[in-house]
Parts: structure tokens; C-alpha cells; sequence
């Protein structure tokens, strides 16, 4: 590893040092900064059955056969966000300290429960950030862009201006109070001359093709569909019956946006400076409601029964087994069912309002069910590796 990296004095400090390219986040913007000449750097933690030039092959080469266009390679540097100074050797952190000048930190754990602080996601969301900087500082990197969350918010439902940040509503739980701490890492680091927020509301998959490699939020219930829903009785006209009340209206907005979109939008304030220094809710203006997703879901599967109740369900009612299903596996999210406040975009939109956020409607939800049942909801073992024939691409 460290004999591929040669600090050459004479070469323009012009890589970018990014974190968290194997996360969904982190592969679109491997792709798109890349594919818009950008050279970069890239923190990866080797795997026990997977080198970090791997981990990062397998990703290029799957958007190499997705687009039928090659694609330049990083400098990958094998360590660890939750390590001090990234784990790095004498030699990697030479080498960021006279090749490096900017720093994307997209590293993060989605985890909502940690016991203390020495669990995740405390360790990558918080101590990661924290040698994010102390590794900024080190290498003299002056510019910072950091992938916050909409959620550090915390417990609110109001408007949340992008210029809001406190912590006196209390957070749902520890990814929201981790990342809100994180980030006040990142405001408080006097080092750093340009500091850029992105705050990303909850991100789904692929606006056109339905591709995710975490199944988390919107695909956590449309997996349980995908489960639960064919098992259940059919009526004489072969439509499937889904009998559960469900305690919402159906018209709540809820803050979902594609993360093809997501990387689009970053990049288009990455590569223009008089954007940088601000902070970005990356909000749809459009919301996703539970009434498109259990229509999405009735045309996919066959399917009626659902009923939205609103508060009116009886605290005596007896849910039926697919409820009782549903509602056991989604228990995990029942704190962000009450609410989700509405995101001022007021930065985006003058940096970003041309690029319009993909709505996520029926056919984008079946392109996710497509996609996660293709996958096994991540399950299916990925495609064999093909060794590059030169090995070096990556230098």
C-alpha cells in the first residue's frame, strides 16, 4: 500500500480526501466527482475477506457496466474513521499532507440505540468527525465538506431554517444527538477557513434503476411487504387481502429523496466556490405520503386492505397477523411516524434550485421493489470481482 504512495513536491495539492465511498452516499459520489475530473483520495476500511482496493474495484466496476464508460481511478488509503488519525501510516498521512487540500466527510453509521458513547454509532459519527478534523488540521487542509443530517433537528415539527441548530428540543434518539454533536464539531473547528453543511433528509435509492446497498427507512417497509403481503388470503377476484388499520390520515409529508439526487445536488456546490460556507437542507419539495406508498403497493402486489384511521383506532382493537407483523418490524421507526417537520431550502435553491428532486411515486417505488427483490433485500452475493490488469490504475 504505501509504496504505491510517492510524495512528489512539485505536484499540485489538488486531491480531494473523501470518507465513506462504500456507503450508498459515498459510491454516487465516487462515481460523479470522478466522472467530472476530480482527483481523489479515498478512505477505506479493508474488509476481513476484502482489501480496501477491492472494496473500491467492485464499486467502479459496477458503474462501469451499468454506464459502458471506464472510469479514472482514486488513491485509495486503507484505514478507519473511528481510528486516531485514521489509522494512517507515517507515509499515507505524508502523502494527504502534500497532495490533499480539500475534505469530503461522508462517513457515518445509521444505528438509532447505543448504550454509551463507546458503541456506534458514537464511534463513526463522532469520533470519526473528531479525526476528520485532527487529520485536517495535521495535513493542512483549510476547506471541509461535511454530510450532516436534516435530523439534527432533533424533536421538532416545526420549519427548520438551514441557519437553525440547537439542541433544546431533545433528540428521538443516538444517530440524531450523534450527528448534532458532530456537526458542532465542525462549526466549532477554527482551522478550517471554509466550511460547507449538507443536511440530507431521509435518503432512498436510485430515482432510475431502484439500486440501494442499505435497507433502511422507506425500504424497510417495502421489504416487509414484499414478505408478508403474498402470503396472505386472496378474494374470488384473486386480489390479495391486507386487513390493518393504520394510525395516520395518509396525507402526512414525509421527507424522502433519491440518492442520485443527493449526489447531483453535492456536487453541483462542491465544484462552485461561491457555494461553499454554507449550510443545505437537502429537502424534497414534493413529500412522499403513506397513502402514494400503500397505493404504489395495491398496484404492485394485488392487494387491498389497508385502512388509515387517523387516532381513531380503539385501544382495545386486535390487529390482524399481517398487522401485527407489520407493526412488530417497523417498531423501530414508530418515533418518526408522529411527525416530520417541513426543511427550509432557502441556500439550495439559490445554489441548486435548478437540479429538481425526482418525486417518488408509484413507479419509482415499484422500481424499488423490483430492485430489492432482484436483490434478496441484500442478500445476494455480489457479482466475482474482475482483476484490473494493471494494478496500478489506482495511483
Amino acid at each position: 500500500m504505501d509504496s504505491a504512495l510517492r510524495v512528489t513536491a512539485d505536484e499540485a495539492k489538488n486531491y480531494v480526501l473523501l470518507t465513506g465511498a462504500t456507503g450508498l452516499v459515498g459510491q454516487y459520489l465516487l462515481r460523479d466527482l470522478l466522472s467530472a475530473g476530480l482527483k481523489l483520495a479515498v478512505l477505506v476500511r479493508p474488509k476481513r475477506k476484502e482489501t480496501a482496493e477491492d472494496r473500491i474495484e467492485r464499486i467502479l466496476q459496477k458503474w462501469e457496466a451499468e454506464s459502458g464508460e471506464s472510469l479514472p481511478r482514486p488513491v485509495i488509503l486503507a484505514g478507519d474513521v473511528s481510528e486516531a488519525n485514521f489509522g494512517f501510516s507515517d507515509t499515507q498521512l505524508d502523502w494527504v499532507k502534500h497532495h490533499c487540500d480539500r475534505m469530503i466527510h461522508n462517513a457515518a453509521i445509521l444505528k438509532f440505540h447505543a448504550s454509551t458513547r463507546q458503541e456506534e454509532p458514537w464511534q463513526t459519527n463522532l469520533s470519526g468527525t473528531r479525526h476528520a478534523i485532527e487529520i485536517a488540521e495535521k495535513a493542512g487542509i483549510k476547506e471541509l465538506h461535511y454530510m450532516s443530517t436534516a435530523y439534527v433537528c432533533g424533536n421538532r415539527n416545526s420549519t427548520i431554517l438551514e441557519s437553525d441548530f440547537d439542541d433544546s428540543h431533545g433528540f428521538r434518539n443516538a444517530y440524531e444527538h450523534s450527528k448534532y454533536e458532530a456537526e458542532k464539531l465542525v462549526r466549532s473547528a477554527k482551522q478550517l477557513d471554509s466550511v460547507t453543511i449538507y443536511r440530507p433528509v431521509v435518503i432512498s435509492g436510485d430515482s432510475q434503476t431502484g439500486y440501494t446497498s442499505t435497507y433502511h427507512g422507506l425500504y424497510v417497509y417495502l421489504r416487509l411487504f414484499s414478505m408478508f403481503v403474498p402470503e396472505q388470503a386472496r378474494d374470488e377476484h384473486g386480489k390479495i387481502l391486507t386487513p390493518v388499520k393504520i394510525p395516520l390520515d395518509g396525507d402526512e409529508p414525509r421527507n424522502v429523496v433519491p440518492v442520485d439526487w443527493i449526489a447531483n445536488v453535492f456536487c453541483e456546490i462542491f465544484q462552485n466556490t461561491a457555494a461553499h460556507g454554507r449550510t443545505y437542507h437537502l429537502a424534497p419539495k414534493t413529500c412522499l405520503t403513506p397513502s402514494v406508498v400503500i397505493e404504489a403497493c395495491y398496484e404492485y402486489f394485488n392487494s387491498q386492505g389497508a385502512e388509515f384511521c387517523g387516532s381513531n383506532i380503539p385501544s382495545d382493537h386486535q390487529h390482524s397477523d399481517f398487522a401485527e407483523k407489520i407493526f412488530d418490524n417497523i417498531a423501530i421507526y414508530q418515533q418518526y411516524e408522529s411527525n416530520d417537520p417541513h426543511f427550509d431550502t432557502a441556500n439550495l435553491e439559490q445554489f441548486a434550485g435548478h437540479l429538481a428532486c425526482p418525486e417518488i411515486d408509484s413507479a419509482t417505488i415499484h422500481r424499488y421493489l423490483d430492485f430489492g427483490n432482484a436483490d434478496e433485500w441484500g442478500k445476494k452475493r455480489p457479482l466475482k470481482l474482475v482483476k484490473p490488469d494493471v494494478q496500478e490504475r489506482r495511483a
